[in-house]
């Protein structure tokens, strides 16, 4: 079992005492033992990317970055850097996806993120609860973790972190959370908010969605130094049951997406990241948050993740006067 999130894991194993981990790494200063623990729920605050089959479907996609008249933030969102979408598991293009967040903790990758407006990150709950917020600091702008020269990053402090009031690592519900930066990001062709779900109701099952992130690409492998994507389906509640999850593990404030046999999916170190999907006029949706499963890319296990759609008014009140970019007319 794997927890999603590189460095949060050794921490919920201590405390949770269920059968799957999230995808966060876990973080430990080297001094603490840790006790043999079962299989807890896996965070995904990594990616996995186990893509046995390069399926080489192309879509044309070119966005409008242009702003209209009536958009009173001078912004907009959900518009990714790329002409084409390859759907399968593979490293992406420079800040293809402008919105994503690497989340350091004490200069440690452990998270991702997405920014949603210029101040503000929204992110798994457990890649912040518990957490103190002057060890944190957010990455935006960030292709490769290990590279100095391929893109200009830009880094900001927190200075708060608001988990969702009835989020438990005993069952990763309410996984969700937002970041505050101690000052607005500079929008532009590399730093760019993501786009949230305008409808609240709209369902997705069926849709090709993209994950994206920095965790491992194999549960035996480390995290990957450059930002990868791939295509996942996102199923219906039905199919999501029926998976190998026991009964009452998947709430109505989840997504599940990936395939019976497996293959492709997230995995730790991809924790607090994004599920897009393609919105009507080609910007992209984030609809998803990376939040856990069991293993990566286990057969009858998809990936589970917090269901955005169902927040929209806690995100409302926690961001405040601050502006959200709307999507591309």
């Amino acid at each position: 079992m794997l927890c999603r999130e590189a460095t949060v894991c050794a921490q919920i194993a201590i405390i949770t005492a269920v059968a799957y981990c999230t995808y966060a790494l876990p973080q430990t200063d080297g001094t603490i033992k840790l006790p043999l623990q079962p299989n807890r729920p896996t965070s995904t605050v990594q990616l996995h990317y186990n893509d046995t089959n390069k399926e080489g479907t192309t879509v044309s996609t070119e966005v409008s970055t242009e702003v209209n008249g009536d958009n009173s933030c001078g912004c907009v969102c959900g518009v990714p850097n790329r002409k084409q979408r390859i759907v399968g598991g593979q490293v992406t293009k420079l800040n293809e996806f402008p919105w994503i967040v690497a989340l350091m903790k004490r200069g440690k990758f452990y998270c991702a993120g997405s920014l949603i407006t210029r101040r503000h990150v929204l992110t798994a709950a457990h890649c912040a609860d518990g957490f103190n917020v002057t060890d944190i600091r957010a990455v935006l702008g960030e292709h490769d973790r290990e590279s100095k020269t391929d893109t200009v990053t830009v880094e900001r402090k927190l200075v708060s972190t608001k988990v969702y009031p009835n989020f438990t690592v005993l069952t990763f519900n309410n996984d969700i959370a937002v970041l505050e930066l101690e000052s607005p990001v500079e929008l532009g062709s590399t730093i760019r908010p993501a786009c949230l779900p305008s409808d609240g109701n709209k369902d997705y099952t069926g849709r090709v969605a993209i994950v994206a992130g920095w965790g491992r690409t194999d549960e035996r492998k480390p995290t990957a130094s450059s930002l990868h994507k791939v295509a996942v389906p996102i199923m219906s509640k039905v199919e999501c049951l029926k998976s190998g999850y026991p009964t009452g593990r998947i709430t109505e404030n989840m997504i599940c997406a990936g395939y019976a046999d497996g293959k492709k999916d997230a995995c730790q170190g991809d924790s607090g990241g994004p599920l897009h999907v393609d919105g009507e006029r080609g910007f992209m949706e984030t609809v998803g948050i990376v939040s856990w499963g069991r293993g990566c890319a286990r057969p009858n296990y998809p990936g589970v993740y917090t269901k955005i759609s169902n927040y929209l008014d806690w995100i409302d009140k926690q961001i405040g006067d601050e502006c959200m970019c709307p999507p591309p007319a």
